[in-house]
């Protein structure tokens, strides 16, 4: 009796602690995108026994990285391991595109196969009508009115068999072609997807049977964003609006769909370990090292030529944009942490995965600027107009490509860097065909002469610039003397007329106030000392 209730305990124990294993369906609730790659957050309800559980979420992304997985504790089950693998026997869930492309495909196959089929019918009947047109015999005299009659009929027929053959084929060719655009879409859209899906085996011990939420989240390598900007301004003497806006992509092989959104200026892709000095010492030039040198010093820059530590050098301020109703960017949170900054949007989004971009307004607000206008004639003899934006420090501005509106009309691209130690940060707003520039030798100062082994030239030129506005405006014109870099060729600069010069770039600086209609001229020239058998370039 005693042996017979120490097996029933025995197989009591074994069953109750037997391993149970669930495949519950999991959706994405949260996705946090980096400037590349993104943390996907996925939830499930599982339903765990007594004992050892392992649950297995299948159909997820191909790239996830392994060492960012994080399973969320609960008070319910004990985390005994957490395995990333392939799985080699199943596709990758199909996103919606995809099925939608193929559903198209499909009801566009069955079109054209209809047609195909009338096409053949009609062909019939005019075969048939064809083959019986003899309308007597040979005992049989034709009468006027039975010709008549027949040739009307024959008409008639033909005519309509004809057109309906004629608007089939047209069908047929504009469901070719429609077919045709249609299977590339589908091998695009395949090509971005993932042979292959992969899975997660959580090994979890429970103490009770429950029902409990799961949380798993990972990062995975395809997905990123990029900063544009719409800079808009219709007069000189108003703030200018900036647009901040991101372009999110994805192709992970699964649509995000209703999911929280938040977009962070971080990178946890890069190696965050602190650089290192080692002892410097000096050698003979070596091309092949210099070119050594350059190819790691590119290894350690971003797709996008920033340094992959970037981020991380910048010290972000927390500013808000104060928006008006109608745009998603007043439902953005902005947060900043010691290494980063993110936008946190409070809608949910849908990100397809077909690798396009699709547009997020982060932030709307009016800057206050200074306008000027900017010239270098000796390059282009064309004035720019140019915001000096002065808070833009406080913006949480990320480098990016900026669309330029002024009065309501595109007037070109620029460039934000927010990286830059000035003050003010300029953005170009195009060129102003009403500022007249010319850049003129003065040739009664040109000239060259010899002086032993030396030869001399000197050079003299007149800028002169008029406001064809009919408000004053503030120029800054710049222009440039050579600079030596060798001893046996002097420059000595000559007279420069109400402007300076930075000696160590030979930039020479003027700032010009125009009345409207005003014209204003200045001067600058150099001179130049070489050896008489060397050869100087443009002079």
């Amino acid at each position: 009796m005693k042996y017979i209730l120490l097996i029933t305990c025995t197989l009591a124990l074994q069953f109750g602690f037997s391993q149970h294993t669930l495949t519950p369906e999991s959706s994405i609730t949260d996705v946090s995108v980096f400037s590349s790659g993104a943390q996907i957050k996925r939830a499930a309800s599982i339903s765990l026994k007594l004992g050892e559980n392992i649950v297995i979420l299948k159909g997820l992304a191909q790239d996830i990285n392994s060492n960012s997985l994080n399973v969320t504790g609960n008070p319910n089950y004990l985390i005994k391991s957490v395995k990333h693998q392939m799985n080699f026997l199943e596709d990758a869930s199909k996103n919606s595109e995809l099925l939608s492309i193929e559903s198209e495909l499909k009801d566009t196959d069955f079109k054209l196969g209809t047609r195909f089929s009338l096409e053949r019918v009609y062909k019939e009947e005019k075969n048939l009508l064809m083959a019986n047109k003899s309308i007597k015999g040979e005992s049989q005299s034709l009468l006027a009115e039975d010709l008549k009659e027949m040739a009307a009929f024959y008409r008639e027929h033909l005519e309509e068999l004809e057109y309906k053959l004629l608007e089939i084929n047209q069908e047929k060719q504009e469901l070719q072609l429609k077919k045709q655009k249609l299977q590339q879409q589908l091998n695009k859209s395949r090509s971005m997807m993932n042979g292959y899906s992969s899975e997660i085996e959580i090994v979890l011990n429970a103490t009770r049977n429950v029902i409990v939420p799961l949380e798993v989240s990972y990062i995975v390598s395809s997905a990123g964003w990029f900063v544009t900007y719409d800079i808009r301004t219709s007069e000189v003497d108003k703030p200018i609006q900036l647009v901040y806006k991101a372009n999110v992509s994805q192709s992970t092989g699964l649509d995000w769909s209703n999911i929280n959104l938040t977009l962070s200026s971080g990178n946890p892709m890069v190696n965050g370990n602190k650089p290192s000095l080692e002892p410097w010492y000096m050698s003979v030039y070596n091309a092949g090292l210099v070119y050594g040198a350059y190819k790691l010093q590119q290894s350690n820059k971003s797709d996008d030529g920033e340094r992959k530590d970037k981020y991380e050098e910048v010290d972000f301020n927390t500013r808000s944009f104060n928006s008006p109703l109608g745009y998603t960017s007043q439902l953005t949170e902005s947060v900043e942490s010691l290494l980063s900054v993110e936008f946190k949007i409070s809608i949910p989004y849908d990100i397809p995965s077909n690798g396009e971009a699709y547009e997020v307004e982060i932030q709307r607000g009016d800057i206050n600027s200074d306008y000027l206008y900017y010239a270098a004639p000796s390059l282009e003899t064309t004035a720019f107009l140019l915001s000096r934006l002065t808070d833009w420090s406080e913006l949480n501005l990320l480098p990016g490509e900026a669309n330029v509106f002024f009065q309501g009309s595109f007037v070109g691209s620029s460039f934000l860097d927010p990286y830059s130690t000035e003050d003010t940060l300029d953005v170009s707003l195009g060129k102003d065909k009403n500022i007249i520039i010319s850049r003129d030798k003065m040739e009664d100062f040109c000239k060259s002469s010899n002086f032993g082994g030396n030869k001399k030239t000197n050079r003299a030129y007149k800028i002169a610039v008029k406001n064809n506005k009919s408000i004053p405006v503030f120029i800054k014109v710049e222009d440039q003397v050579p600079i030596s870099q060798q001893n046996d060729i002097s420059v000595t600069v000559g007279e420069i007329i109400d402007g300076s010069i930075n000696e160590k770039t030979g930039i020479i600086t003027w700032e010009i106030n125009l009345d409207p209609g005003e014209t204003k001229e200045v001067s600058f020239s150099f001179e130049v000392k070489h050896p008489k058998k060397m050869k100087i370039a443009r002079l």
